[in-house]
């Protein structure tokens, strides 16, 4: 396994929860509003809580093969074939996710700051910060995530509970939108929310006690659910549902309303500043699965002579759409209907492989997943911490 280091159970989580909850300030709450209308919320709330259970065989595969990174796990799982299959579809799943991520933070940013900047200049920017962010590893990650999550959270609270008068819950109604069926099949497409879970597999060889896994899982769905649920009843409850489907960016059309005299009467670009940071940590946490992901699928012993090409690949794919419609229409039609194949659906059929299959890890018992992740990690302090 690539030597980069370890990550906390808090620093996981946080990561998690930054590249699940980012979306909130782009074009999600508008796409969930015009196909679920009023039960939007509803839609979110179901999807987060049917992941609870959807993650977790990613983890049980995990558990089998406790000395293996995820792309290796597979290969051992389903033989080397399907296993090489399963590396290069999770590789490019998470290149377009970053794709995404990328062209719609530059086009929240040169909507909100710099409107005369060509969106091409704002990506390259972008793919350099990220791409040096993935080169210096999770460990550093991890750290920067916990720096900056009491400045995310402070200007989310703001946006959230500045505008609290804004919000009338008579237009939540009708409670069921298109209906009790509707919203039901919708919440169960909508764990591919939630696809950015498919970072736990890969994080799971740099936890520092690994057997915290599934609470890393638990708490970053709880956490992510809650900030999408509450968004969605802010921004409809605030503009109601025809308004909010017109609107590209809701969060920030709602931070426009909030004004503490003329000295801070544009906190919109205070919210985006501090979301492009959030924004830049969920693509570097794509960047660094990728390339982490695909050099174990290489067999490779670095991850970082791939951050390079793979950052000018993410950046040459998020100027292919010719605006934000085709954005927006890309990221629901694809990845909001169907990427929850790829993120649990993949570790599940991997799973099954290995059941079926008998295949399992030397040491894959609980007494090893709990005290192993020294050897895993290359780190003599850590390995200490680990035991």
């Amino acid at each position: 396994m690539i030597r980069q280091g370890h990550i906390d159970q808090a620093e996981a989580i946080l990561v998690i929860w930054f590249a699940i909850g980012a979306k909130a300030v782009l074009n999600l709450p508008a796409a969930v509003t015009a196909h679920a209308l009023t039960a939007g919320w509803m839609v979110v709330l179901g999807g987060g809580l049917l992941s609870l259970a959807a993650f977790l065989p990613g983890v049980l595969l995990m558990r089998r093969f406790p000395g293996l990174p995820y792309a290796r796990a597979g290969d051992e799982a389903g033989g080397l074939v399907p296993g090489k299959i399963a590396g290069v579809v999770t590789a490019a799943f998470l290149i377009l996710l970053s794709s995404l991520t990328l062209r719609q933070s530059a086009e929240a940013f040169v909507t909100t700051l710099l409107p005369t900047t060509p969106v091409v200049v704002i990506i390259l920017v972008f793919a350099l910060t990220i791409g040096y962010s993935a080169y210096a590893g999770i460990e550093a990650l991890g750290r920067l995530v916990v720096f900056f999550v009491p400045w995310v959270v402070a200007i989310l609270g703001l946006v959230l509970l500045g505008e609290v008068g804004m919000v009338d819950l008579r237009h939540l109604f009708p409670l069921w939108g298109r209906g009790p069926t509707a919203v039901a099949a919708d919440m169960a497409t909508s764990t591919s929310l939630y696809s950015e879970m498919l970072l736990l597999p890969i994080l799971y060889p740099y936890l520092r006690r690994r057997r915290q896994a599934v609470r890393v899982g638990v708490w970053a769905i709880l956490l992510s659910t809650a900030l999408l649920s509450v968004v969605q009843v802010v921004i409809v409850g605030a503009f109601d549902v025809s308004n909010t489907d017109r609107l590209v960016f809701p969060l920030i059309s709602l931070a426009r309303f909030i004004s503490f005299g003329r000295l801070f009467s544009r906190v919109e670009a205070l919210v985006i500043l501090v979301w492009i940071f959030a924004a830049a940590i969920q693509a570097t946490a794509l960047l660094w699965a990728v390339a982490t992901n695909l050099a174990e699928c290489l067999r490779l012993p670095d991850h970082r002579p791939l951050i390079t090409p793979l950052a000018a690949v993410i950046a040459a794919a998020a100027t292919v759409p010719a605006g934000m419609r085709e954005v927006a229409a890309i990221d629901f039609e694809y990845v909001h209907r169907w990427g929850a194949i790829v993120a649990f659906g993949l570790p599940l059929a991997l799973w099954f492989l290995a059941m079926v299959r008998g295949k399992r890890g030397p040491g894959a018992s609980d007494q090893a997943d709990e005290s192993g992740a020294s050897a895993q990690t290359g780190e003599g302090g850590a390995g200490k911490e680990a035991r």
